[in-house]
């Protein structure tokens, strides 16, 4: 695993330290409501990751307007 040692290493992103380079994009993950509002399980979802180790996410693909939307739950914000 030596190619892959500087993953998990700090680094500094702004001041914002992050304990290792493991940077997640946004996912669909259809665990929003029906209404578009965060869910329990959607929670649980990104609890488990950030124990797992993920330490930077980009969270879920969200809409600021009900026209924006191009997936079935995704996450309304507004």
């Amino acid at each position: 695993m030596e190619e892959y040692r500087r993953l998990f290493t700090p680094i500094k992103v702004g001041s914002l330290q992050i304990s290792n380079r493991i940077v997640v994009p946004p996912m669909v993950t259809g665990l929003a409501s029906e209404d578009w509002t965060v869910t329990q399980a959607l929670i649980d979802y990104w609890v488990a990751r950030a124990k797992g180790g993920w330490r930077l996410v980009v969270l879920e693909f969200t809409s600021i307007d009900p026209s924006g939307k191009w997936s079935a739950r995704p996450l309304l914000v507004g």
